[in-house]
């Protein structure tokens, strides 16, 4: 039976002889013929005598209950305050009492496997962090370190243990600190480039939460970036090395077209001058984009007026566009600014223009579109040019890919326009997209930053 039902039947039992004593007591004033007062007083009497049966009776039926339920609490919390899983509440009294155990049971045991769980993906991350090349360094919501695993103690050299600390405290490379600080202040992932030491490493903070907790992953880049600096080199020196013979080369073969020659040499030598042409643009583009990869830092921006410097980049491509008998249109109001780097954007507009007179057949329509967004300044570069396919869009920013690479070596390209572009957009914090259709020309789009 349970503990509901006890009461409800012992409650029951005791109103019906509350009644029954009521009763009585009115029958025995009755009989005796007593006055109001003492047959008031009777019922009171008996009234009295059933309210102490009741009392006595709910008592025995709860009390039992009741003891059983607070012996189940003190036990539940010394389980929590041993925090001993493994124990176990016996089933046993009341359906209530039963089912309140089982019930903390059942929940126990989610408790457990939950632990375990955790328990175990702990140890997995813990044994990976620890077993990583890569420096893993975590800040918790104070700003002090919490962890970090040998690999970042090998790569900064640390010596004692620097928990409990700021990074500013326990670290020599204020780096650490600074994308900690990013971190927090945006909410969002930072990256920063560092030296420890003699290493060049870069450091990659993400948030690991919204109460300021910040890990920080330090990868070793120092191969990277001396092999990254031996391919410059060997770029720069070779296109310096091999820049005087090809002047020397371009030089005799126009001396020689002024000259009379023989029949059929003017032609020669007009391949021999043109292909000169072609190689003293390929090493200029080289070592332009060599000194963009060199930078280790993003080019210096600041506020300019856009017309005088477009009209600058468009001098190369209207002349291109007149020899080619194509149309070059330029749309660029006086005021539109933008943050930018001079020389950066005379170099984007003018290689994108160059682009579109390579790609645009003779008699083509080229424009250039300059206007201003309140977060951007936007120049757009249009023509109708021969088009993309969508599967080439994504290649076409890299060194030496060529849509039609035989319209661009008949019109002098160097396949490196494009990759400048990327690069010097990349440096001057601009953004460049295409878009393309093949047979209806294609459109690039840069956006320099106004703020």
């Amino acid at each position: 039976m349970t503990l509901a039902e006890r009461v409800a039947r012992h409650t029951t039992q005791v109103v019906l002889l509350t009644a029954v004593a009521v009763l009585s007591g009115l029958v025995l004033a009755q009989k005796l013929a007593l006055g109001w007062l003492a047959s008031a007083l009777i019922v009171g009497v008996a009234a009295a005598i059933a309210m102490g049966f009741a009392h006595l009776s709910a008592r025995r039926a709860a009390l039992p209950g009741l003891r059983r339920m607070d012996d189940l609490a003190r036990k539940t919390r010394a389980i929590a305050e041993q925090d001993d899983l493994g124990q176990r509440l016996v089933e046993i009294g009341e359906p209530e009492v039963a089912r309140i155990s089982r019930a903390v049971n059942e929940l126990l045991d989610r408790v457990r496997d939950e632990r375990e769980r955790l328990a175990a993906e702990t140890l997995r991350t813990r044994t990976m962090a620890e077993a990583s090349p890569n420096g893993v360094l975590v800040v918790g919501p104070r700003g002090r370190i919490e962890y970090l695993n040998p690999a970042f103690e090998r790569l900064f050299s640390l010596a004692d243990s620097p928990i409990g600390l700021r990074p500013l405290e326990a670290l020599e490379v204020a780096a650490v600190q600074r994308v900690v600080d990013e971190v927090v202040e945006t909410g969002a992932a930072a990256e920063l480039p560092a030296t420890s030491g003699e290493l060049e490493v870069l450091l990659l903070g993400v948030p690991l939460g919204d109460d300021g907790a910040t890990m920080v992953v330090c990868s070793d880049v120092t191969r990277f970036r001396r092999a990254e600096q031996a391919r410059t080199d060997f770029v720069t020196n070779v296109s310096h090395e091999l820049r005087t013979p090809i002047a020397a080369i371009m030089g005799y073969a126009e001396t020689l077209q002024g000259d009379e020659l023989p029949k059929g040499s003017q032609r020669l030598v007009s391949a021999i001058a043109r292909n000169g042409r072609r190689l003293s643009e390929l090493f200029e583009d080289l070592l332009a984009l060599a000194k963009i990869e060199a930078r280790r830092r993003e080019l210096p921006i600041s506020r300019r007026k856009l017309k005088p410097l477009v009209d600058e980049a468009l001098s190369t491509a209207h002349d291109r566009a007149t020899s080619k008998g194509q149309t070059l249109e330029v749309d660029c109001p006086g005021d539109v600014t933008a943050r930018i780097n001079p020389q950066a954007l005379v170099a984007i507009v003018s290689n994108l223009a160059l682009n579109a007179c390579n790609y645009t057949p003779e008699g083509g329509h080229i424009s250039v579109t300059v206007r201003q967004e309140p977060d951007a300044a936007v120049v757009v570069v249009s023509d109708d040019g021969i088009g993309i396919e969508r599967t080439q869009l994504a290649r076409i920013f890299e060194r030496f890919y060529r849509v039609d690479s035989g319209r661009a070596r008949k019109d002098g390209g160097t396949g490196l326009g494009l990759a400048i572009v990327k690069h010097l957009c990349r440096a001057s914090g601009a953004d460049v997209s295409v878009e393309s259709e093949v047979g209806q020309g294609s459109t690039f789009t840069v956006r320099f930053p106004a703020t």
